[in-house]
């Protein structure tokens, strides 16, 4: 039996949440307060977002939000847990079930969701149920950048005060719309495409970076350098960076530490 979020106490949810995340092939665990945190950062609906019972217990929890990206109307699984005594019992068709059913009564033209590359069991049910894979997205730690001494040519940051557009491809919980946070790139005074980021005091992730000169992508690493000059950044990560892109090419040998690598897939409805 389905149950919105929405009659369910959250410690309850998170306490569900935490159970079904704890065998992941990246352990989870939150706090009700940081649950209550993404749900709002994210974009997801306590209207659309379940709980499954069974035996009168919360067995799963499918968190969903809708939304509109570039003149599309999109629906995305933001986090979809079973807890592992209810597992192999089709809690998580019917789940997909659920999920593709709330898109079409919304008249969603697709679902998103991601899952963790490792995680071959998701992914072959993801498939095998109709979504495909669009691209791959890395959360990562960058390492050494150049040294401010490097002669690093004059680049500097401008507040986006004007639309810029997003690939469609824009992970869900990265877009603009839920970050909020875009700059315009600028080498000697000229604008050379953009880059978005949070940053909580010393730490910052790089969540979209446009160049838009082909030949200046042998800047990136310098221009990551000037940001976390200019913004006083000590730890600079990317976080769901697309992989398929140039600008990810520019930053590729900049990766170091644990990596976590997911794919963004996607079911187009009707």
């Amino acid at each position: 039996m389905f149950q919105s979020m929405q009659a369910v106490p959250l410690g309850d949810v998170t306490e569900a949440i935490n159970d079904g995340f704890s065998d992941y092939v990246v352990p989870m665990q939150m706090t009700e307060d940081q649950l209550a945190n993404r749900i709002e950062k994210q974009g997801l609906s306590k209207e659309h977002s379940v709980v499954y019972i069974e035996e009168e217990e919360i067995a799963a929890v499918l968190l969903f939000g809708i939304d509109v990206f570039r003149e599309t109307k999109q629906a995305w699984i933001g986090g979809m847990a079973v807890r592992p005594k209810f597992r192999g019992r089709g809690i998580a068709r019917k789940l997909l079930d659920f999920a593709v059913k709330t898109a079409e009564e919304a008249d969603c033209a697709e679902v998103l969701l991601e899952v963790i590359t490792e995680n071959t069991r998701a992914w072959q049910i993801y498939e095998a149920y109709g979504f495909e894979t669009i691209n791959e997205l890395m959360v990562a730690g960058l390492g050494a950048l150049p040294s401010p001494d490097d002669g690093l040519p004059d680049i500097c940051f401008e507040k986006e005060e004007e639309d810029v557009t997003e690939p469609y491809r824009t992970p869900w919980q990265n877009r603009l719309e839920r970050t909020g946070n875009a700059y315009h790139i600028c080498l000697d005074e000229e604008r050379i495409g953009w880059i978005s980021f949070m940053q909580r005091e010393a730490k910052a992730m790089v969540l979209q970076m446009q160049v838009t000169d082909q030949s200046l992508m042998s800047r990136i690493p310098a221009i990551l350098q000037q940001l976390k000059v200019d913004f006083g950044i000590e730890q600079l990560s990317v976080h769901n960076f697309m992989m398929d892109t140039k600008e990810y090419e520019g930053l590729a040998d900049l990766v170091a530490g644990d990596v976590i690598q997911q794919y963004q897939m996607r079911k187009s409805i009707g």
